[in-house]
């Protein structure tokens, strides 16, 4: 979906040499290859890997599947620190691959518990980042943001600041 609209709002985007999609298991990635494919048609081709995949890369498209990010696994996750929800170094590498655009797809009550998570979700909250339907105050410490959300994802990268040719 976050695909679709970026190709989209920005037509000359070239997803295979700019955009990477990172996910957590290998099972999700060759669904989310097959999808790409029948989406898109096979000229899409968007590199697709773990965090591992992508340790030493960079795309200027980065979306990050937290796909473990649900309440019924979070505990376990957290627990056993399963994923990388619990991991600071899968962390650190997933969310620094983008060069100028990173979506992160997860439950953002879940992400919220783990400080690393906390502390990013917050950061684009007060910049106005933040799209979802489960924005509530109570999942995050510090509060709602002080400005209204953006209503879309293409909104968001809009007010994402970027390179003029994306």
């Amino acid at each position: 979906q976050y695909m679709g609209l970026l190709l989209r709002d920005y037509p000359q985007i070239n997803p295979s040499l700019a955009m990477g999609i990172i996910s957590p298991y290998e099972a999700q990635g060759a669904r989310l290859r097959r999808r790409v494919h029948e989406t898109f048609g096979r000229d899409v081709n968007p590199k697709i890997g773990s965090v591992e995949d992508f340790q030493g890369q960079e795309r200027d498209i980065i979306i990050l599947s937290t796909v473990r990010s649900q309440p019924d696994h979070g505990t376990t996750d957290q627990k056993f620190r399963l994923g990388f929800l619990r991991n600071p170094q899968r962390f650190n590498v997933g969310i620094t691959r983008a060069r100028k655009l990173l979506i992160v797809v997860g439950h953002l009550q879940v992400l919220a518990n783990d400080e690393h998570w906390c502390a990013l979700v917050q950061h684009c909250r007060a910049l106005n980042l933040c799209y979802g339907d489960e924005l509530a105050a109570e999942f995050f410490r510090g509060g709602p943001p002080a400005a209204a959300k953006p209503t879309s994802p293409a909104a968001a990268a809009a007010a994402t600041p970027t390179d003029p040719s994306m």
